[in-house]
């Protein structure tokens, strides 16, 4: 082989070789971009399910134990003086505030137990005006529903009251809110008595 020959053996072979290297990184370049993007997705669907969700809603039970309502995180709970109260809770920025009751239920229904207290309250109170109690079923639980709407010092609430028979007890759950807001609140304040769930 002569020089002539030899150099242009050698160019055609540093071309080849040049040709394998641009090939080998276009090939590595490419290999480790699938890689690093593989990697990257890998780690992006990892980080999205580490830890547990947040949590959309609480429970609240009541101080017997036996019923529970689970509400979104706006409720809160809060103590309260009365004696037969076994739950309180309100959503503060809606303005609504939720109470429950427990009584023996003796010999009530939870309709006739409704019925009497309605009575009671239009005794007490001549501002007192209320809907025809009707029957309601939550849960499988035995209901009464009614709405009343009640004058007060510094202007009219209105309530959904609730009465539920749970084995030898009746339980009475009130949610109230402004009059004006009433409509607004209304679904809010369903959800409350949708809510409830024995223990």
């Amino acid at each position: 082989m002569t020089l002539s020959d030899r150099s242009g053996f050698i160019k055609q072979a540093i071309h080849h070789k040049q040709e394998y290297i641009v090939k080998k990184g276009i090939f590595l370049f490419c290999a480790s971009a699938a890689i690093l993007a593989l990697l990257s997705s890998c780690g992006k669907s990892g980080s999205s399910s580490e830890g547990p969700a947040q949590p959309t809603e609480k429970t609240f039970t009541s101080k017997d134990g036996k019923v529970a309502l689970t509400l979104p995180l706006s409720w809160d709970e809060y103590e309260s003086s009365e004696g037969n109260i076994i739950l309180s809770i309100e959503n503060e920025a809606a303005g609504i505030d939720a109470f429950m009751f427990s009584d023996p239920k003796k010999d009530f229904t939870a309709a006739s137990y409704l019925e009497e207290h309605l009575a009671g309250l239009k005794e007490a109170n001549e501002g007192v005006e209320f809907t025809v109690p009707s029957p309601l079923s939550v849960n499988g639980i035995s209901a009464a529903y009614c709405e009343y709407t009640e004058r007060v010092d510094d202007g009219t609430d209105k309530y959904i009251i609730v009465t539920y028979e749970i084995n030898d007890s009746i339980y009475e759950l009130l949610v109230s809110s402004n009059e004006d807001q009433f409509e607004t609140n209304k679904e809010a304040m369903l959800r409350v008595v949708n809510s409830l769930k024995t223990l």
